[in-house]
């Protein structure tokens, strides 16, 4: 083999060699991506189950909350009605006492 046979298969190799080099750098970096989109992958998914237990439970607040406003509205209702009917008593006590007064 002649020299320059020899430095041209040299030359091949060690190109042949960078490129392997290259190859297992990219193919490490590629695991890095597969490795982070799975961690991803799976906090997104536990994000989605979060989200999904919350609104749950704000659901269940909601329905909390309108049951409440319903009982306070009647509640108001009720007290409106007593002063009402308190007022109306009173007046009458009045009435009775000056149609007395007036005989």
């Amino acid at each position: 083999m002649s020299n320059s046979q020899f430095g041209a298969l040299s030359a091949t190799q060690l190109a042949m060699e960078e490129q392997d080099a290259f190859l297992d750098d990219i193919s490490a970096g590629v695991s890095r991506l597969k490795d982070q989109g799975n961690l991803i992958h799976d906090e997104a998914g536990m994000q989605n189950k979060l989200l999904d237990e919350m609104d749950g439970d704000v659901e269940q607040v909601h329905s909390s909350m309108e049951k409440n406003t319903r009982r306070a509205e009647q509640i108001i209702e009720e007290k409106s009605l007593f002063r009402l009917k308190a007022a109306i008593a009173g007046l009458s006590v009045l009435l009775v006492l000056l149609i007395f007064q007036g005989l």
